[in-house]
């Protein structure tokens, strides 16, 4: 068994899904061993050429020819890789699975296993575990926002308001009402970036965009399974990893407090 390799490894995916799937994931902070060997979190945007790279690979800026020749809005400077940064941390955040109380776990907390083996058995994880807490809320368009330069703001489940990407509606015949981005170069990659999420929202596929719970993977996959109810990036490694440290942290005995006599 070895782990998603890699953002790119988006194999029977929707173009749209695995644009937003490879996104997200270029920030990969996956820190367990698996096969003897270690994986290393890394950013894929180490620098702005790196955010320009990715852009122009996953075709969301298109200017042809050398790079003195580009347009000085396509080229990325350390402004567009904050804002780029900022987009890939609330979307990552939406995608955080909900605790059975209806909670979200924090980047440090420990996700927790309520199954109790018993002696001598080995710990097995399901491939789709039971999981009954709603999705984090999706993006949308809020009623009642107002913006005040005559572009249009997008608000976030978790009150995020997204103003640093402005666009627009645009209407035509044969293309109906849709959403395009209002600037040009890297802040409408950006855009699009963000339009992408919320036509799958709409259609219901964001919330199979989920964030492994292991806090030492955090990898985000797209739930495949009929039922939308999968947990785990890989049940066989987070899954069981997980489940498998929470047997033997119930079973270590407590230590008692030393008391002063």
């Amino acid at each position: 068994m070895v782990p998603p390799a890699d953002p790119e490894d988006v194999t029977g995916l929707p173009a749209d899904v695995a644009l937003v799937h490879a996104f997200v994931n270029t920030l990969d902070l996956r820190e367990y061993r698996v096969h003897g060997q270690r994986m290393r979190s890394h950013d894929a945007w180490e620098s702005p050429e790196a955010l320009e790279r990715w852009l122009r690979e996953h075709q969301l800026l298109t200017t042809q020819g050398p790079a003195d020749a580009h347009d000085a809005a396509d080229a990325a400077d350390a402004a567009d890789l904050e804002r780029a940064q900022r987009l890939r941390s609330i979307l990552r955040d939406s995608t955080r699975q909900s605790t059975p109380g209806g909670t979200t776990p924090p980047d440090d907390a420990s996700p927790q296993d309520d199954t109790s083996p018993q002696d001598g058995a080995s710990p097995q994880d399901d491939a789709s575990p039971p999981d009954n807490a709603s999705p984090p809320d999706d993006t949308w368009p809020q009623d009642d926002a107002s913006p005040q330069d005559g572009t249009s703001q997008l608000f976030l489940g978790n009150g995020a308001l997204l103003t640093e990407f402005p666009l627009i509606a645009s209407a035509g015949q044969g293309t109906g009402i849709r959403l395009v981005p209002a600037d040009t170069g890297v802040s409408a990659a950006l855009t699009r970036v963000l339009i992408t999420a919320v036509e799958l929202s709409a259609r219901g596929l964001w919330a199979r965009l989920k964030m492994c719970p292991a806090d030492d993977c955090q990898w985000i996959f797209f739930d495949r399974s009929r039922p939308g109810r999968g947990r785990w990036c890989s049940p066989q490694l987070c899954g069981n990893r997980v489940k498998i440290r929470a047997y033997r942290q119930r079973r270590q005995p407590a230590l008692e407090p030393e008391t002063e006599k």
